[in-house]
């Protein structure tokens, strides 16, 4: 891994514990649990949120599935546990919730519980930036940018990324923007402001 993909990749990581953690529950299903879930997870009880959003994770609330995926990868509320973290995540992910389907690229990027593979990684962030999820559409712009094994660089398609989440104040998105512009041709930086300026996001996961 390179040094570049190696400094994004960890800055993902601390990005991570604000992703799922800071929204209320709001999908379908055992909404009651999920709730008191949150609840209990903003005072700091752990141990009390981990077991009720497993109860309505196991009922199939996809905002559960996806917030205790997070406590079982960052360790909150008892050991890390990657495998069960990738478990609640592609459950989530399969509902298409983006911040699964995110954390399962940072997860992926890292190797953490599997093998590392850039392609899966670029795949998860994909799905989640389509959505006009920006901590992926960073991430996808970024590892694009670098490249890596199954993933070919491709500087235009990283900077029409940046562009998009530079325009909704990700800070990290304008660096890697203004960093990469200049590496590109007059065409390739034409066509990736256009495609950016197309850009509409895809139907996110149903509340």
């Amino acid at each position: 891994m390179t040094a570049a993909i190696r400094n994004c990749a960890f800055a993902l990581a601390a990005v991570l514990t604000l992703t799922n953690l800071s929204v209320g529950p709001a999908f379908a299903g055992p909404a009651e649990d999920a709730a008191e879930a949150f609840a209990a997870e903003q005072k700091g009880d752990f141990p009390t949120a981990l077991r009720l959003y497993r109860t309505a994770a196991l009922a199939g609330n996809t905002y559960a599935q996806g917030n205790l995926g997070t406590m079982y990868h960052t360790g909150k509320g008892g050991p890390k546990n990657f495998t069960e973290a990738l478990r609640w995540y592609t459950e989530a992910a399969k509902a298409n919730y983006a911040d699964s389907q995110f954390n399962l690229g940072i997860m992926n990027e890292l190797g953490e519980g599997m093998k590392q593979d850039f392609a899966a990684a670029a795949k998860w962030y994909r799905l989640a930036a389509e959505q006009g999820y920006v901590p992926a559409q960073t991430a996808l712009g970024t590892l694009t940018a670098a490249g890596g094994p199954g993933v070919t660089p491709d500087r235009g398609e990283a900077y029409k990324w940046f562009v998009i989440a530079a325009a909704k104040g990700d800070d990290q998105a304008k660096k890697r923007m203004a960093a990469i512009a200049g590496r590109l041709t007059p065409e390739q930086k034409a066509k990736a402001e256009k495609d950016a300026a197309d850009f509409k996001p895809k139907e996110a996961a149903k509340k």
